[in-house]
């Protein structure tokens, strides 16, 4: 029972760890740093589309950090990255040369890196996915000489100095004025990505140029910033922006209202983004540059767009919430699951200690039975024994007396047989013969055998001999023929005899 009960606990405890294990959710393979420069709403729907198509691919965990505008930050953010042994990173520089030391770094661990909507001054990247900024530059220039066919002057509001988008985007919106020579670019300055700078950049130069007919600026938060200037001023130019976000108070919704005259889509691809490096991890090939699309949202399209966007959003957040009920079916099917699968373990394990237990029972009811029989056999032949004895001390005569005598002194003698017991009795073997089976109908051999294993009977329960000891004590030649001869009479084995005699004298 005790071997029973051990293996019982060994099997429940192993059960248990595998129940553990199931419980836990299998650890992602990849994990990917994501180094934004900034922390707006641009960019939170760039991290809100990577999340989301990670969570699909599935088999890769997110780290998301912002640098707060600040190039230092950002090297620090990327040695972190370096230092955990991310898989991958993926990187929106600051400035173009600010952070190309520790992307270098990066690189010379074998970590991969992708560079999203910014690039920087060297070829050492994997891959890099964003709109082109030059692109978006000349179609702002084209659509200005278009809105300002008569003629008119421009003010440019750029991105922060030294970031790829910005010279980009002023080099496109230069190369395309140049087609329009009756528009003027009275002067180009740096608002930093801000709304707060581009307001005090532009309050600052409407004190040293004429108020212009439009203004460009590098991103609708700047165009609005730019715009509570001119407000204050007195002057209503008409403003181009760049992101056209979806959104309350965000760049398509501006367009509608008449705040800005245009802007133009710059595309957040986190879902493209993601797919890259997913590629790149399973070393599959990937093109190096992938480009996004623009276009310009304006009057003519704003509000059809807006109604797409909100048709998509209320869509999108359908398929959250069935995301949510589904991960609440999920997780109760797994917790049901574990609960059906551990109750069916223990079932089992209740069936094979309910059969193991059952099978102990019918076994000691075995052996009992058999212990039984054996006692009764053994019973019947002390009492042939005893008989036998009897019928020898029975006898008036001398000659079973002195034949018990003679037998009892000879008895160790492995050689003392039935001519010895002839001689020693002083009569011939034939004489002997009838003479002993008359009195105890049995042959001489017999007799000596019986009496041999009677006294090696008493030896065995009334002594601490071994089964040899006894077996030579006895007369005969060897233990192993002693033990056939003893089975043969009393039916068991002599060590059986001595544990069931042993036992016997226990119950008393």
């Amino acid at each position: 029972m005790k071997n029973i009960l051990c293996l019982t606990i060994d099997i429940l405890l192993l059960v248990a760890s595998g129940l553990f294990v199931a419980c836990n959710p299998r650890k992602p393979s990849f994990h990917i740093g994501v180094s934004q420069c900034s922390d707006d709403e641009w960019r939170h729907k760039m991290n809100r589309e990577m999340a989301r198509e990670a969570a699909f691919i599935g088999d890769m965990e997110l780290t998301f950090r912002s640098a707060e505008d600040r190039s230092d930050h950002q090297s620090a953010d990327i040695d972190s990255f370096i230092n955990e042994g991310v898989d991958l990173l993926i990187v929106a520089p600051n400035e173009t040369e600010g952070v190309t030391a520790a992307v270098k770094r990066a690189r010379e661990k074998g970590i991969p890196v992708v560079l999203v909507d910014r690039k920087l001054n060297t070829d050492d990247y994997d891959a890099y996915v964003g709109t082109d900024n030059y692109d978006i530059g000349y179609k702002a220039g084209t659509y200005a000489a278009a809105t300002l066919k008569d003629g008119g002057s421009v003010v440019e509001i750029g991105g922060l100095t030294g970031s790829s988008p910005a010279t980009e985007r002023h080099k496109g919106f230069v190369d395309a004025l140049k087609d329009a020579p009756n528009v003027k670019l009275l002067a180009s300055a740096d608002g930093e990505w801000r709304l707060a700078t581009a307001e005090k950049v532009m309050d600052s130069l409407l004190q040293t140029v004429p108020a212009p007919d439009l203004v460009f600026a590098h991103n609708d938060r700047m165009a609005v910033g730019a715009r509570r200037a001119t407000s204050r001023h007195g002057v209503a130019p008409l403003f181009i922006g760049v992101d056209a976000l979806p959104g309350k108070g965000h760049g398509v919704e501006l367009v509608t209202n008449g705040t800005l005259e245009a802007s133009l889509i710059y595309s957040t691809g986190g879902d493209r983004i993601i797919q890259v490096a997913d590629s790149i991890l399973k070393k599959l090939p990937v093109q190096r540059n992938s480009l996004l699309s623009t276009a310009i949202v304006d009057s003519t399209n704003a509000r059809i767009l807006a109604m797409q966007v909100a048709q998509i959003e209320d869509e999108e957040a359908k398929i959250e919430a069935l995301n949510d009920r589904i991960d609440t079916f999920l997780l109760r099917y797994s917790h049901q699951k574990i609960m059906l699968i551990a109750s069916i373990v223990i079932l089992v394990l209740i069936a094979i200690v309910f059969g193991l237990i059952l099978r102990a029972y019918w076994t000691n009811v075995r052996t009992n039975r058999q212990l039984a029989q054996q006692k009764h056999k053994l019973e019947a032949q002390r009492n042939q024994l005893i008989l036998l004895s009897k019928q020898i001390n029975g006898t008036d005569d001398g000659f079973t007396d002195k034949l018990r005598k003679v037998v009892n002194a000879h008895m160790a003698e492995p050689n003392f047989g039935v001519e010895e017991l002839a001689l020693e009795m002083g009569m011939g073997r034939s004489q002997l013969f009838r003479k002993v089976k008359n009195l105890c109908d049995c042959s001489p051999n017999e007799l000596i055998r019986a009496a041999r294993l009677k006294r090696a009977a008493e030896l065995l329960t009334s002594t601490d001999k071994t089964v040899a000891e006894v077996s030579f004590a006895t007369g005969f030649s060897s233990p192993s023929y002693f033990a056939k001869c003893y089975r043969e009479y009393f039916g068991c084995n002599p060590k059986g005899f001595l544990k069931k005699d042993e036992k016997e004298k226990g119950k008393e």
